[in-house]
């Protein structure tokens, strides 16, 4: 009986061996790569198991070497040792006697079957899951000498693996780099376990959007700009700025199309306190030309090599577009700020309670889609950035308002125009299905 015990115990150590390597395994699996790069300067685990996750092949050939030589040996116990003297202990009883073989074998391996699955695979692997960072550190360095005893064997493997992917046309891919989309997901996860408030996700989700909104999206058409004119009178263009929350504008000297230079408020104040008469010549600054096409990332990056606040977009022709400034960069993040008057701008979308969007016709692109739930417009190659772009593609025309037209189930509507620019759009998407019924 002693020898039974010995047994039993050997088959209950190669169980707790191949649990150690599912967990391993698991754990180098799942482990988050940037929380191991944050310990790694101060922890040679943390070293070891970036070096692991590196090569996934080496390591996985070892842990399937180790658990196919486990199982063969608890095979070998259970079926040829262990069986055997459970079949002797049955033999004497009468009833199962002519069964005794049989009964020890099938008795025998569901029990270690079920044993090695519970204590040798779920429950480490569920260890696993739950703290992959912390047993990725403490296992990796053992397990990296056992890798290197392997080595050999795993190489063999691993070349063997790679060969029958290529005839298989399945080539080894690099690891993929974190994806914004991945970023986004972790961050619904995240918001929506707690982790993290609604809002931040929003802002981080519209830090993305700059890399992806040109200028053009974000700029301040040339339609809405308000220009001072060194050729006016001074009291006019005091007017303009006292009738306008901003407190920066381009001037330009009698010729539109010729921006000189660009004045701030405090400036033209500044000369006011010091009981000087206002001359806006004197307070002008060097104007600061972009490309309408510029990423508003790059943006800031330009604002602060130039020690500007204000930016001109021009075309391709150099004619003047829009304006963009610091403040237009600050909405793209947090939305819709109040004006120095404290007054604040209409909201782009304005839900109504019948399910429709009242959408200005200033909104991007990006936005667009995301609010109809599609990857891509019809006509985007044309190169329009906003919905207003977009309605004047479909129509083919300048839009009167009324002007309707449908695509992909949704109406949309012009009901608003400011001259010949579109101001508002009515989206109505399409009605729920009912329940019980089916779309063809």
């Amino acid at each position: 009986m002693s020898e039974l015990w010995f047994e039993i115990a050997v088959v209950l150590a190669l169980v707790v061996v191949n649990g150690a390597l599912a967990m391993a395994e698991m754990a180098l699996v799942s482990a988050k790569k940037a929380r191991l790069q944050a310990q790694a300067e101060s922890h040679a685990g943390a070293r070891a198991a970036l070096r692991l996750i590196a090569e996934p092949g080496r390591y996985l050939s070892t842990i399937q070497v180790g658990i196919t030589l486990i199982g063969m040996l608890a095979g070998a116990f259970s079926g040829a040792t262990i069986a055997e003297r459970v079949a002797v202990w049955l033999r004497p009883m009468a009833p199962v006697a002519a069964y005794a073989d049989a009964l020890a074998i099938g008795g025998v391996v569901v029990a270690i079957t079920f044993v090695s699955l519970v204590a040798g695979e779920l429950v480490p692997k569920r260890i696993a899951l739950a703290h992959a960072e912390t047993l990725a550190i403490a296992l990796a360095r053992p397990f990296e000498w056992a890798v290197r005893a392997l080595g050999p064997v795993a190489r063999v493997l691993d070349w063997t693996s790679d060969a029958l992917l290529r005839l298989m046309g399945i080539r080894r891919r690099d690891a993929v780099p974190v994806t914004e989309e991945e970023i986004d997901l972790m961050l619904k996860e995240g918001a929506a376990a707690g982790a993290f408030e609604h809002k931040e996700r929003e802002l981080v989700k519209n830090v993305f959007r700059l890399g992806d909104r040109e200028v053009g999206q974000i700029m301040t058409p040339r339609t809405e700009v308000v220009f001072l004119d060194l050729a006016e009178d001074v009291a006019v263009n005091l007017k303009r700025i006292a009738d306008s929350p901003h407190t920066r504008f381009p001037v330009i000297d009698g010729d539109p199309e010729n921006v000189i230079g660009i004045v701030a408020v405090k400036e033209i104040a500044a000369q006011s306190f010091a009981g000087r008469p206002v001359d806006l010549r004197a307070a002008l600054r060097p104007p600061f030309f972009v490309p309408e096409t510029t990423s508003a990332l790059a943006l800031i990056e330009l604002f602060r090599t130039h020690r500007s606040q204000m930016a001109l977009a021009v075309d391709e022709y150099g004619v003047i577009q829009g304006v963009a400034t610091l403040g237009d960069i600050l909405e793209t993040v947090v939305g819709a700020v109040p004006a120095s008057d404290g007054k604040s701008e209409q909201p782009m979308l304005t839900r109504r309670g019948d399910g429709s969007w009242l959408v200005d016709g200033m909104l991007p692109v990006d936005e667009l889609k995301e609010l109809l739930a599609v990857k891509a417009l019809p006509g985007e190659q044309l190169g329009f950035r906003t919905l207003a772009g977009f309605v004047m593609a479909r129509l083919g025309r300048v839009p009167a308002a009324a002007d309707a037209f449908a695509w992909a189930n949704f109406r949309f509507e012009v009901v608003d125009m400011d001259g010949k620019r579109i101001d508002k759009v009515l989206i109505v998407p399409p009605p729920p299905a009912r329940k019980g019924t089916t779309t063809p």
